[in-house]
């Protein structure tokens, strides 16, 4: 199959055993059972341009800025990157000879120049305002000092393979989004479903094509966000089932390798789970009110936190990261960073011991908080860095 015949604008990627592996990047199997971002950035519409990498890629570091900015004391920010950058940079000299991309050589740009925001290139003065096939003339005058500054604030350390869709779930979930490489087959950009249909059986396949990976289900399914408008699929968007005939490459990219808090307590156990060392536990946590209550003082220290507890005012202040949470007894407003929340449940005392609500604590600075159902279980992640 020749590159005219990929019309939507992906390459194979050659066969590169020097790849990095997911394995050596990510903490595996430290996520919840699914995961989505809580804030979408915009769909994108690639129209008749082969850009579907240089899309893939500017969606990923949108949401990795997201996931790294939602850890902060200040929350989520979404900013739109700009695919036109990518795409008609190509310093690789493969990436040079069509429309269609690899998306290793794509990477490798990104690691060494990365991508400005869209503001800062497609947003210019004077820009086209329209995609445009490569090369184009009119979109080299855009790379300038201004935006080739702004796009080395936005590189990655490494890119590497996922084997499967559970490393590449692992990928999404610690690092803020990911990127599958799937075959396409005649009808591909008439999609109006949400869950991606298999690649018909004897059906030739017509090309390759790239979406981000930006979430996954409990089942193993990957969530994608396409660049073909948001008449394709579910309003852009398609649910990768596990394992689909269709998949070809799996991406995962990061700034560094992180290490990562996993705490597991269960109802009514006095065992805690702390990255699989068990630990004793004075009081078991317990349910008041629908909310999973723990001790104090054993979790605030299984977490990193430094705790202080006030006798005086009958209070107790988490300090994580520099968030400080400050709660009183059976007060139900919480203070973090100086801003009130009000609680479902007040901290209280058990058998002479604090218990505070797991989530609320946990969420206040920076965490994730899942709890399982049927295995009554509350599990606690956070990026140790």
């Amino acid at each position: 199959m020749d590159e005219k015949s990929l019309y939507i604008g992906a390459l194979l990627s050659p066969i590169d055993n020097r790849d990095y592996q997911a394995k050596d990047w990510v903490a595996m199997g430290v996520r919840p059972s699914s995961y989505e971002p809580p804030e979408r950035l915009p769909v994108e519409h690639q129209g008749m341009v082969s850009s579907c990498v240089a899309e893939s890629i500017a969606t990923f570091v949108g949401y990795a800025l997201y996931r790294e900015t939602e850890r902060s004391k200040h929350g989520g920010l979404l900013r739109r990157m700009s695919p036109m950058f990518t795409y008609h940079l190509r310093k690789h000299p493969l990436q040079t000879h069509g429309a269609g991309m690899y998306m290793r050589y794509a990477l490798d740009d990104l690691r060494t120049y990365g991508v400005p925001e869209w503001k800062f290139f497609e947003g210019q003065p004077g820009a086209p305002g329209r995609r445009l096939e490569y090369p184009s003339p009119h979109i080299n005058v855009l790379f300038n000092a201004e935006s080739t500054r702004r796009a080395k604030d936005n590189v990655i350390s490494t890119y590497f393979t996922c084997a499967n869709d559970d490393l590449l779930a692992d990928a999404i979930y610690q690092n803020g989004a990911g990127i599958l490489v799937i075959k396409t087959w005649a009808g591909f950009d008439s999609i109006y479903d949400y869950a991606l249909p298999d690649v018909p059986l004897g059906h030739p396949y017509t090309g390759l094509h790239a979406m981000a990976a930006i979430g996954y289900t409990s089942d193993g399914g990957i969530i994608c966000q396409n660049s073909q408008g948001t008449g394709w699929g579910r309003r852009g968007y398609c649910l990768v089932k596990k394992n689909h005939n269709a998949i070809v490459e799996r991406w995962g990219m990061t700034d560094k390798k992180h290490e990562w808090d996993e705490i597991e307590l269960r109802l009514d156990s006095y065992i805690m789970y702390v990255n699989g060392e068990p630990h004793a536990l004075d009081v078991s946590p317990r349910i008041i009110n629908s909310r999973t209550m723990v001790p104090l003082r054993a979790v605030g220290e299984a977490i990193r936190a430094k705790v202080e507890w006030d006798e005086s005012a009958y209070g107790v202040t988490y300090i994580r990261d520099g968030a400080v949470v400050k709660m009183l007894i059976d007060n139900r407003v919480m203070i973090v960073n100086d801003k009130p929340i009000t609680l479902d449940v007040a901290p209280t005392i058990i058998n002479n011991r604090t218990m505070v609500p797991f989530r609320a604590v946990g969420e206040a600075i920076g965490a994730d908080v899942e709890w399982i159902d049927s295995d009554r279980k509350v599990i606690y992640r956070k990026r140790v860095d």
